[in-house]
């Protein structure tokens, strides 16, 4: 038995495939980001590190 689908159905069930491919996209994005520029947040806070750091040796 084949399940028949409206057009409103169809439409919806396209656009859900196709966010999914979206987000999948972004994430291989976002994790070759990370490995060429190294976290933000881990970055961020290195740097916070290495400021106090240098104005308590002032």
């Amino acid at each position: 038995m084949k399940i028949q689908f409206d057009k409103k159905e169809k439409s919806i069930l396209e656009l859900d495939e196709l966010l999914k491919g979206v987000g999948k996209n972004a994430h291989i994005a976002y994790q070759n980001a990370v490995k060429e520029n190294g976290d933000n947040l881990k970055m961020h806070k290195v740097f916070e590190q290495i400021s106090e750091q240098s104005a308590r040796s002032r």
